[in-house]
This record gives structure tokens, sequence and C-alpha cells, in this order.
């Protein structure tokens, strides 16, 4: 684990549910040390948290860890996903749907009786 990784978080105490209630289960690492992680939010930069790597916190268990690469590969690996089922999509809506017309949308000349 690096400065900068994202980590996500599990509660293991009241304390620990309530924290991540509060500020989210996703962290950024500011520090690492032999045997422990200081943690910050990603919306309260000067939120801080002491977390044991080895599962030996209290409060916290580190659920999983990824790097910022990783975050960005998997975020375009999805994008490309969107983007194959949107043109999937495209071919059926041009047989008559419109893309921007929801089916409660009355067109004019529709027969609404």
């Amino acid at each position: 684990m690096q400065v900068g990784d994202f980590v996500r978080l599990r509660g293991r105490s009241r304390h620990g549910i309530n924290r991540l209630n509060e500020h989210g289960n996703h962290w950024r690492v500011a520090s690492v040390t032999k045997t422990r992680v200081l943690l910050k939010t990603f919306w309260d930069e000067s939120d801080l948290r002491w977390v044991d790597l080895y599962g030996d916190d209290e409060h916290f268990q580190i659920m999983e860890s990824w790097t910022p690469a990783t975050h960005m590969r998997k975020s375009l690996e999805h994008a490309d996903r969107v983007a194959i089922a949107d043109a999937a999509m495209g071919d059926a809506e041009a047989e008559g749907h419109k893309d921007d017309a929801g089916p409660w949308t009355v067109e004019s000349g529709d027969d609404v009786n």
C-alpha cells in the first residue's frame, strides 16, 4: 500500500460504523508505516484516521485497496461497456423510440382518449 492509494473500509464497532456513516467507506492513504496507515476522507482532507494494517484495528477493517491507475483503468473499461450498451440501445431506439422521450410522452397528433 502506498500514499495516494484508495481503500474501502468496513466498520467493526459502533464507533467505526458511525464514522463510516458520516464520512463514507472509501478513503485515501495519506501515510504508511510498517503496521498502520493514515487515511483521509475524500470530502474533508483534514479528517484523518489511523488504521492498523494487519486486521488488529478495533474499529475498522480494510476490505480492499487499489491504486489510482487501477481505478482509472476500471473506470475506462466500465465506460467502454456503457458505450457498447448505449450503441446497441441506439439501434433499437432508431427503430421507433426517441432518445429523450419516455413512455409517458404524448406526441402531437397522438390520440390521448
